[in-house]
């Protein structure tokens, strides 16, 4: 269900946090919609928690929102759901090309050192 809930409200995306020169790029996963137990699901299943969003909704009310960031965690959560199908075509490629682009500001804004990235290898 959580998968489903994703595939139709979710996103994710690579930002860029930090002050040069220490940029850093980070993959985030979020869902943001009105209905609160719905959330809630996304929540449980990524173990993260929800929260009010500054969205709106038609009604007047705050939406909610969950996220997930770091390479990681993003990978372990939605890993599993591209693995057995569940997210394909337009959630798959917006997966593998914030990974993409989080590999690509990597290169530009991270210089190796002895061989080696100074942050988490994606």
């Amino acid at each position: 269900m959580a998968a489903g809930i994703f595939r139709g409200e979710g996103n994710v995306r690579c930002v860029l946090v930090g002050k040069r020169p220490r940029i850093n790029p980070q993959l985030s996963a979020a869902v943001e919609m009105c209905d609160k137990e719905s959330v809630e699901g996304v929540a449980r299943e990524w173990g993260s928690s929800g929260s009010r969003s500054s969205g709106k909704c038609l009604v007047g009310r705050r939406a909610w929102r969950t996220s997930i960031g770091g390479i990681s965690r993003v990978r372990n959560a939605l890993g599993m759901w591209l693995a057995k199908g569940w997210l394909n075509d337009e959630k798959a490629d917006q997966y593998f090309a914030a990974v993409a682009k989080c590999r690509r500001a990597r290169e530009v804004f991270l210089k190796p050192v002895r061989g080696k990235y100074r942050r988490e290898e994606l």
